[in-house]
């Protein structure tokens, strides 16, 4: 074979490489309509050990969002997002774990692909909360209180609301998200929802072992019930399905993190 048709062959496979799998389907919350998905386990998961994936855009910067919490105002509730300073961080606030990057994350221009990895049974004290922007992991921290040893992290995985994107006490989130991935009972890389292609971070079809409370939600369905047609909808095959509340399918775009929009 001559030099030419490997360099054709090459450049086909490259190619190929970068068209990759596509994501049909994001969902477009904004802070002033208090929209958001949630669901209640009926029991609870590995709290030990868990795996959070989603692809999310910002929609407004320099101040306080969060892309996945709940709970009460003041001293009960957890919070996964966006400083004003536009740091990603998480505050358990009935518990010890408070972790914030030192490094500002994301644009109103760029979709991001975070992973939160938790196994708190790790004897190491940094591989405890693994965190991952496009499939990078951060080691750098403003502030660093990961789960103790064996530690039952509190609110995820539990019977609380598992809720995107809203705290009970403010006004919900500007974002768009898609392709949420949450796995009940394993800490994974972030090679289990993307890989690289070129200089881009780009998506995969995951097919993790989800686990009992795990679930994925995809939003390819238009409906508002909480059922396998609505929006909210677990393609995991768990059938962990979550409620909409001022969701419609006007809420679902096809501003997503493709291969073929990066």
């Amino acid at each position: 074979m001559s030099i030419f048709q490997n360099l054709l062959m090459a450049a086909a496979e490259a190619e190929a490489a970068a068209t990759g799998y596509e994501i049909d389907y994001a969902i477009s919350m904004d802070d002033s309509d208090n929209d958001y998905v949630t669901w209640t386990p009926s029991s609870a998961g590995n709290q030990q050990k868990w795996t959070l994936s989603l692809w999310l855009k910002r929609k407004e910067t320099d101040t306080e969002k969060a892309f996945f919490g709940g709970g009460d105002s003041g001293s009960s509730y957890y919070f996964f997002g966006f400083s004003s300073d536009n740091k990603l961080f998480m505050d358990l606030q009935t518990a010890n774990t408070y972790l914030k990057t030192s490094s500002a994350v994301g644009s109103t221009s760029t979709w991001k692909h975070i992973v939160m990895a938790t196994d708190s049974t790790q004897g190491t004290e940094e591989n405890r909360m693994k965190w991952y922007i496009d499939g990078t992991q951060n080691t750098s921290w403003e502030t660093e209180y990961p789960p103790s040893q064996n530690e039952q992290v509190t609110w995820v995985n539990t019977t609380s609301a598992q809720k995107y994107s809203d705290l009970t006490w403010s006004s919900g989130a500007n974002f768009y998200m898609a392709d949420i991935n949450f796995v009940d009972g394993a800490q994974l890389a972030p090679t289990a929802f993307g890989e690289t292609s070129g200089d881009d971070w780009i998506p995969i079809d995951p097919s993790p072992t989800y686990g009992t409370n795990g679930y994925r939600l995809e939003f390819k369905q238009t409906g508002t019930s909480q059922d396998a047609n609505g929006i909210g909808a677990d393609t995991s095959g768990n059938d962990n399905h979550f409620a909409t509340v001022n969701l419609t399918s006007s809420n679902r775009t096809t501003d997503t993190p493709s291969p073929s929009s990066i």
